[in-house]
């Protein structure tokens, strides 16, 4: 095999969460890959981790320190609704769309 054909994968995201009420706040820690770059393994992660992603609006602060929201259909990931909030609490009182409905309602990935 030729070895500058080779892809390298890079490290993936590192990140935090917390459940709070019907949120999923996810924090990007800037290490690897980005969040967003990373996001159908973050939202696997969720779910492995026993997160019924249906359940959850998953909002995120991107390493620009944005959150917007990520989301899911069928318990994988499904694309973004951008917020461009500053704030986790500005992110929460965009009530844009309901869990189950963010899918329907996104805008471009």
């Amino acid at each position: 095999m030729n070895a500058g054909k080779r892809r390298r994968r890079e490290p993936r995201s590192t990140y935090s969460y917390t459940i709070e009420e019907e949120f999923v706040c996810i924090i990007d820690h800037d290490r690897g890959r980005s969040v967003t770059n990373d996001a159908a393994n973050v939202i696997a992660d969720l779910v492995a981790a026993g997160i019924d992603v249906a359940k959850y609006r998953i909002i995120y602060r991107d390493t620009a320190g944005i959150w917007d929201l990520m989301c899911t259909a069928g318990g994988t990931f499904a694309g973004f609704i951008h917020l461009n909030a500053r704030t986790k609490e500005e992110a929460k009182a965009r009530r844009c769309c309901a869990p189950d409905d963010a899918a329907a309602q996104r805008g471009p990935s």
